[in-house]
């Protein structure tokens, strides 16, 4: 037959052509073949016919960057390192233009007098307590009135060093520490007091004084009159030396650090953004860094102007991403 095919011949067409006066006895007799069916072959049903290759091709986006990304881009990089700057400046608080004795000085103006507290230990060359030395500061009462009094608040140190001083106003003061076994031995310096902060009722300044060796009192002697041992320290400590408690500066110090960290994100964004051509973190790395301030609003203006540039900007078209099965 054609094609190798096996043609099976069915018991009813034999019987049609040839059975014709047969019994079906006789035609069991001849002994025709089964016929065999004819089909496609079994496919396992768990198996998939069609299956996926898991090539993809990824096509480069369309179009270049706009000019105005690398121009955001620049904007926000100068202004975080300007935010970046601000932060480390805040953080430090004793060099460049942040300084956290006129930071705590600036907000002890205004605050009423008698609500800042001063207490502190008084110890000796050799780390000992100083006991029974006489601790006092001059204070200026009533100072936006006529009735204007000037009096000095005094104490004296226990057997553990330690003093306080209470009825003190904020801000600067003349702090005057004096041997009371040797009343000709005395130092003098300028303390910043801290007042109080929102609901308050009194600022809390807590200091370690250090008493001065013999040879520093020595060396600093009036030759004029050796018999008077006095120093005094005001004039070194003006203008960012003064006495002051480092712990009222954690707020600002806190605020550097928010600085920093603000700069930094929005660095990171801006490069983010610029790879990805993306209007939306460049314009999110903007808010960020315009909110690190930086010296005299650097960071601000350059962070306001890197917003206003991605206004209209447009995102590259996104990459086509094509999948061969």
């Amino acid at each position: 037959m054609l094609g190798g095919c096996r043609i099976g011949i069915s018991r009813n067409l034999f019987w049609a052509v040839w059975g014709e006066g047969m019994s079906g006895a006789e035609v069991d007799q001849v002994g025709l073949p089964e016929a065999e069916p004819i089909g496609l072959p079994e496919v396992d049903a768990d198996e998939a016919i069609f299956r996926s290759s898991g090539i993809r091709i990824q096509l480069p986006g369309e179009g270049a960057r706009h000019p105005r990304v690398h121009l955001v881009t620049g904007l926000i990089i100068i202004a975080a390192l300007f935010g970046i700057l601000n932060g480390l400046d805040f953080i430090d608080g004793d060099r460049g233009l942040i300084n956290h004795r006129e930071l705590v000085l600036d907000r002890s103006i205004g605050k009423p007098d008698r609500s800042a507290i001063l207490s502190g230990q008084l110890v000796l060359v050799d780390g000992t307590p100083a006991f029974n030395y006489s601790i006092r500061v001059f204070v200026i009462y009533n100072r936006s009135t006529e009735a204007e009094e000037m009096l000095y608040v005094r104490t004296v140190t226990d057997a553990e060093g330690r003093f306080r001083l209470d009825d003190l106003n904020p801000g600067l003061h003349a702090l005057e520490i004096q041997n009371l076994s040797d009343k000709s031995e005395g130092v003098t310096h300028r303390v910043l007091l801290t007042g109080p902060e929102l609901f308050e009722a009194y600022g809390f300044t807590y200091l370690r004084l250090d008493w001065p060796s013999e040879a520093e009192f020595d060396r600093r002697a009036d030759p004029s009159n050796p018999s008077i041992r006095w120093i005094d320290y005001r004039e070194e400590e003006r203008g960012g030396g003064e006495l002051f408690d480092e712990t009222a500066a954690n707020f600002w110090v806190m605020v550097g650090f928010g600085f920093l960290g603000a700069s930094t994100l929005a660095l990171i964004m801006a490069l983010v953004g610029w790879r990805s051509a993306s209007p939306g973190l460049l314009r999110t790395a903007s808010v960020l860094v315009f909110f690190s301030q930086g010296h005299y609003y650097a960071a601000c203006c350059g962070g306001l102007m890197a917003g206003l540039l991605t206004i209209g900007l447009i995102p590259r078209r996104p990459k086509r991403v094509e999948e061969l099965i």
